[in-house]
């Protein structure tokens, strides 16, 4: 419906795209040799989410025409569910593509300069990466002798890797942290058996007695712990199930494959072996405890004091040091972390986002040629600037925190700064194209000299460079009025201004080059409109405003210049919720374990204080006799997890930029507020212990 358009993402692949990644369409055909032809006609596939949310997963939209670009374009097939490619974006994140669409590029008609491309290689087992640099090496030989472009390289990167590597990290810390909270649940699982086990010691002597074997005893502990574990299992599927849709809605969408995330058949044959192998492993203990208990002691009144009573208090006083231990490890991992997010959300992003609201506008090629392009623009950015509530409002090539945009090389004859070297004194920069209004609009501050007018329409004319550059060539002078080296052209500074963060929001060196939108028009354009009111709420007037200079143009990707800020920092705010929610788990855990062992400790030396209070002991010191039980076990366990904690927490710097892993304040934070915890838990058994009657403690003696 060319009424209705919409933006998508399109990828353009020769015939060999899909046969070569082994994925077949599961609707019609893939892209045939033919359709590489220059003069082809446009075919496309359409990406199966795509086609299941735009098509409602209609059969019939094979062969149906639909419009990119206004061009009239074939579908010929519909991609399988689980194939999910992604573009590639240079130092952007990936995205993935919506639409497939046939080359059509004649290479010996295009200009090295006009664009790039990205190949792909299925290689044969036998391939060294030796013998893979050399191909490359090779085929650059080739291309630079066609092109009469010296110095083309190539080299080859692994799609795996490339895809992964960024995600690996936080990846791998998010694992370690529910690995750590399993150790610490089954640990808290057995302390908790061990405990009832120690309660039951009468109870079993007297099955025993009775003609219970060991094996009978064994089974029917263990079956306990297993029973236990299964119901817990059952309750944590259902947690995980609305768990898993929190996790959905707090990430980030540039986050590949989110919506893939969920509770499959696999993740419950998963869970369902975890669960069985931890109920397992921590009813084991009890079981072999109730197993061996002495038949004889335990029918004593006095057996709560017998050997192996005290051997399964022993396993439980480590099980609990063991629990302290890594729940300090979390703890102060994820301190670390919400200390670099926190440093994150101070960083100044080189602009103020505030009331400003962004989209695109993308002009089809078929209609709009370049002089076309830049009359459209300019009025539209007339039409904004004219409506109620807004204060300034201008387009940009790509607003920052948004993907990426172009680089080219950069020169400043005569620059203090430049070193002779050509490669030094040329660098690489990201450069744009702005409307003279942007600069106000987007927040950007400007340093030194001005912004653009109409006199910059020319190419060439003049450019606006940013601080980085300007401190670096000029460390010692205004560069304004000075020359700039620039696509082709010599052109003058006509201002500077404070860089705004592009890719990242805590760092960003790479220079910036911006050119009048009128001097080099393009058809693409993103757009800033400071709004001294809710910028939401021009949206609907922006969008009949596009409608009425072309219904045909959609307006994509709008969003208010906060949230992008915000959702900068998505991928780091996930890491730092669910790292946060195990160390919390893992704190909770470890609370109950000290409850669990202090408490049981109290029912089972409850005569022995009653005996100290008959002879003199008060309520305080009895009192601080249990906490200093409690007590113990955290210090010995937070001993050994700051040990760990040292050891481990370098790994966060993958997690999130910024960690300070050797910061002492956080490991002293998490320490002394786990001990606060552990006392407090310590206190109510303890207070119990206190109220005890020596003569009804003593009364069974």
């Amino acid at each position: 419906d060319q009424s209705n358009p919409r933006r998508v993402r399109a990828i353009f692949s020769s015939h060999e795209f899909f046969d070569l990644l082994g994925v077949p369409p599961v609707l019609g055909r893939g892209f045939v040799p033919e359709d590489d032809d220059p003069n082809a006609n446009l075919v496309v596939v359409l990406g199966y989410n795509f086609w299941r949310n735009q098509y409602a997963a209609d059969p019939s939209i094979v062969g149906q025409t639909i419009y990119l670009s206004n061009q009239a374009s074939t579908v010929v097939g519909v991609t399988a569910e689980n194939f999910h490619f992604v573009a590639h974006r240079s130092l952007a994140d990936p995205v993935g593509a919506d639409i497939y669409t046939n080359f059509r590029v004649d290479l010996t008609q295009t200009s090295p300069g006009s664009g790039s491309f990205a190949g792909l290689a299925l290689l044969r087992p036998e391939v060294s990466p030796d013998q893979l640099e050399a191909a490359l090496t090779a085929a650059a030989e080739v291309s630079d002798k066609f092109f009469d472009n010296k110095g083309l390289r190539l080299w080859a990167i692994r799609l795996q890797t490339e895809l992964t590597e960024k995600a690996r990290p936080a990846l791998m810390a998010l694992v370690g942290s529910a690995a750590f909270l399993l150790l610490i649940l089954s640990a808290n699982l057995a302390t908790l058996l061990l405990g009832r086990a120690s309660v039951r010691e009468r109870e079993l002597g007297i099955r025993a007695a009775l003609g219970a074997s060991r094996g009978r005893i064994f089974s029917s502990v263990l079956g306990e712990s297993l029973i236990v574990g299964v119901l817990g299992g059952a309750i944590g599927v259902a947690l995980a199930y609305a768990g898993t849709n929190l996790i959905v809605s707090l990430a980030p969408e540039n986050l590949p494959r989110i919506s893939e995330v969920g509770v499959d058949g696999s993740i419950l044959i998963v869970a369902a072996l975890v669960t069985f192998g931890m109920a397992f492993a921590a009813g084991l203990a009890p079981a072999l405890q109730g197993m061996r208990g002495s038949m004889t002691s335990v029918l004593k009144e006095g057996g709560s004091r017998s050997g192996g009573s005290l051997r399964g208090a022993r396993m439980r006083s480590v099980l609990v040091a063991v629990q302290v231990a890594l729940s300090l490890m979390l703890l102060v991992g994820a301190g670390l972390v919400a200390q670099a997010f926190a440093g994150l959300l101070r960083q100044d992003p080189g602009f103020d986002p505030s009331s400003t609201l962004t989209f695109r506008v993308p002009l089809p090629s078929a209609t709009y040629d370049a002089q076309g392009a830049k009359n459209f623009h300019q009025q539209l950015v007339e039409r904004l600037e004219n409506m109620p509530g807004v204060r300034a409002a201008g387009a940009v090539t790509i607003v920052s925190l948004t993907g990426t945009t172009s680089q080219t090389g950069v020169g400043f004859p005569g620059a203090e700064g430049n070193t002779g070297d050509a490669d030094q004194d040329r660098p690489l920069i990201d450069w744009f194209r702005v409307t003279p209004g942007y600069f106000r609009s987007a927040g950007l501050r400007l340093l030194a000299g001005r912004s653009f007018d109409a006199s910059d329409s020319e190419r060439g004319t003049s450019v606006i460079i940013d601080d980085v550059l300007a401190r670096r060539f000029f460390p010692n002078s205004s560069p304004v009025g000075r020359q700039a080296a620039f696509l082709g052209d010599t052109a003058t500074i006509v201002g500077v201004i404070d860089q705004p963060r592009f890719y990242n929001v805590h760092s960003d060196d790479r220079g910036q080059v911006y050119i009048s939108f009128a001097s080099i028009p393009t058809r693409t354009m993103s757009y800033a409109v400071r709004t001294e009111i809710d910028p939401n709420t021009l949206i609907g007037a922006t969008r009949q405003a596009l409608r009425e200079m072309d219904p045909a143009v959609p307006m994509s990707e709008i969003r208010t210049l906060e949230s992008i800020v915000k959702d900068s920092l998505g991928k780091q705010r996930l890491s730092l919720t669910l790292l946060g929610g195990f160390a919390l788990g893992a704190l909770l855990l470890a609370t109950l374990g000290i409850y669990g062992v202090v408490a049981n400790s109290v029912v089972r030396r409850t005569q022995e204080m009653g005996v100290r209070m008959a002879l003199g002991a008060d309520a305080g010191r009895v009192l601080r006799m249990v906490l200093g039980q409690g007590l113990r076990l955290v210090g010995v366990g937070a001993v050994v997890g700051l040990l760990g904690a040292v050891a481990t927490s370098r790994l966060l710097t993958g997690v999130m930029v910024g960690v300070d892993a050797g910061n002492p304040l956080v490991y002293a934070l998490v320490a002394m507020g786990l001990v606060a915890v552990a006392a407090a838990a310590s206190y109510l058994p303890a207070r119990r212990a206190t109220r005890i009657d020596p003569i009804e403690a003593l009364r069974p003696e």
